[in-house]
């Protein structure tokens, strides 16, 4: 989800309405939009949005919001403009295209003149409950999304996860995910996995920033807050 300083509603909504065609920053989102490896759909509906009527431009925010949109609806659309040659709109998996969101929607709120998306992820320790290759996975996409990966950092997307302070000693410790896992996951052939893994584990371990936890005046604010909402 997303939210738009001082706005309420559909983040993407606002970001949309302020995107200027005549701008430097939407000329530069344009071009690298039509140039990346992206599936062709944010291509296609990018040169759509500016022209097409208010109903499909809504149909286009959604789809940059992270919903499905039709193959043929995004085809039919641009027959009418003569550009079906240009966009060629393939099959993709929802995975696959979702990491693509995550490439092109930063990229977006930057071009609509904001600074970019925080990405907020809390009890990251959940993953502790998970099976060890389900952990390895998630070990990998927390190096992903810390921007840790080579190639895979997403301009204009800085991602902030929360932790319980014990996750080292408990997890990677007790259960020596450290060893453990890697060992595993190259013992099976998945060598790119088991790196990622490991880079995810030692942002855990050497990166993470300790919050200061709040002092009886904090939490007594806290309490006296809540009973004035309750």
């Amino acid at each position: 989800s997303a939210v738009v300083p001082h706005k309420r509603g559909s983040a993407l909504v606002e970001v949309a309405t302020k995107l200027d065609p005549g701008s430097e920053s939407f000329v530069e989102l344009d071009t690298w939009v039509h140039k990346s490896k992206l599936n062709a759909r944010f291509a296609a509906t990018f040169y759509l949005f500016k022209r097409v009527d208010p109903e499909f431009r809504n149909r286009i925010i959604s789809f940059w919001s992270g919903d499905p949109l039709n193959a043929s609806e995004v085809k039919k659309c641009l027959k009418e403009y003569g550009e079906s040659a240009t966009y060629k709109i393939e099959a993709t998996n929802k995975r696959e295209l979702a990491l693509q969101h995550f490439q092109f929607t930063p990229r977006l709120i930057t071009a609509a003149g904001y600074y970019g998306w925080i990405l907020l992820v809390d009890e990251i320790e959940l993953i502790g409950r998970y099976s060890p290759l389900q952990r390895a996975k998630s070990y990998a996409e927390l190096a992903r999304w810390s921007g840790k990966l080579s190639g895979q950092q997403f301009p204009g997307l800085a991602t902030v996860l929360a932790i319980m302070s014990n996750f080292e000693s408990e997890i990677l410790e007790e259960k020596n995910d450290l060893d453990e896992i890697p060992r595993r996951l190259t013992d099976k052939g998945y060598d790119e996995l088991a790196k990622h893994a490991k880079r995810g584990m030692q942002v855990i371990q050497k990166e993470r920033v300790r919050l200061k936890p709040p002092d009886r005046n904090a939490i007594g604010h806290t309490r006296d807050k809540v009973r004035a909402i309750y």
